[in-house]
């Protein structure tokens, strides 16, 4: 990836992710004098389909993870401005590749409830979706898929968010960004974070994927 790129990975549970994203994105967009283009991928766009996908699938091994990287590669020959890529899904940590083209890796931390509720506010009360249905694919589905393949992706992140305090989060988050555009300095050096001031929240942070450090912000 090229060095003006600030590549965001955003992972967690069912129904968490993409809200984090366009609140990171307004933040930094509202808060810097610098010329950003901002990009998001969905990684629900990279799920395979009909003879693409194996009916034993499942996990990780559904998503189009080349794809992924083929998308992030193009955004980069699209301009030389600097950009903010955000990608957010379930599986947003699960790739090692991603994992080391980012920048940051934010895994947002909900308890089943309220994972489940915001689900439901989404497909039930917004899409009309039945509510039966619903619980049927929890239950069977997605609650064991949590347990097996995405909770243990939360050893990867550099930053865990719960879901009680996202404000002060996310505000902690861009504060760290925000400084990768304003300078002039290449933008891409963030881990670690030399290019930071010394007295910037997240510049002391030290991460490793061998040491499996991490900022919780609980």
């Amino acid at each position: 990836m090229g060095s003006d790129s600030v590549i965001i990975l955003v992972g967690g549970g069912h129904a968490a992710g993409k809200v984090i994203c366009e609140r990171i994105k307004s933040t930094i967009l509202e808060n810097t004098s610098t010329s950003i283009q901002v990009e998001s991928l969905d990684l629900d766009t990279y799920v395979q389909t009909g003879k693409e996908l194996d009916e034993n699938s499942k996990g990780a091994a559904k998503y189009r993870f080349d794809d992924v990287l083929d998308d992030l590669e193009q955004i980069e020959l699209k301009s030389n401005s600097k950009k903010l890529i955000l990608i957010y899904g379930l599986y947003s940590l699960y790739n090692k590749e991603l994992r080391n083209l980012a920048t940051m890796k934010l895994f947002i931390d909900c308890d089943a409830d309220t994972r489940l509720s915001r689900w439901i506010s989404e497909d039930v009360l917004q899409k009309k979706n039945p509510l039966g249905d619903l619980l049927e694919h929890y239950i069977n589905t997605a609650r064991p898929e949590f347990n097996e393949f995405i909770f243990p992706t939360k050893e990867f992140a550099d930053v865990i968010l719960p879901s009680d305090q996202e404000t002060n989060g996310i505000s902690l988050i861009c504060d760290g960004i925000l400084p990768l555009f304003n300078k002039s300095s290449n933008v891409k050096a963030l881990y670690p974070r030399s290019a930071l001031d010394s007295n910037d929240p997240l510049s002391t942070l030290q991460v490793g994927e061998d040491t499996q450090q991490y900022y919780d912000l609980s």
